[in-house]
């Protein structure tokens, strides 16, 4: 339920998957984040690079899973709407 809230800003190949959301807040946290919104088949439905603090997403309905990533990993990796997201979870 906390999600990135009172956490420190992740690092380079750190996320967190919020499985069945189909938006995000980022309320209470003081840092950005890139936030991509996933289909079941793990392809980008949606994208919100350097989702700043205090803001909300909008409601993405096609959405599965949400995976926030640190700010700026979208553009140093170019992914964009419709790429297939692989995840390697430890």
């Amino acid at each position: 339920m906390r999600g990135l809230l009172g956490h420190a800003p992740l690092q380079p190949g750190e996320g967190l998957l919020l499985r069945g959301e189909k938006a995000i807040h980022t309320v209470g946290m003081s840092f950005a984040i890139d936030v991509l919104f996933l289909d079941n088949a793990g392809r980008i439905v949606h994208l919100i690079p350097a989702m700043p603090p205090v803001r909300f997403s909008p409601l993405i309905g096609r959405a599965a899973a949400v995976l926030e990533l640190p700010a700026g990993t979208i553009t140093q990796t170019g992914t964009r709407l419709d790429d297939q997201i692989e995840l390697e979870i430890t």
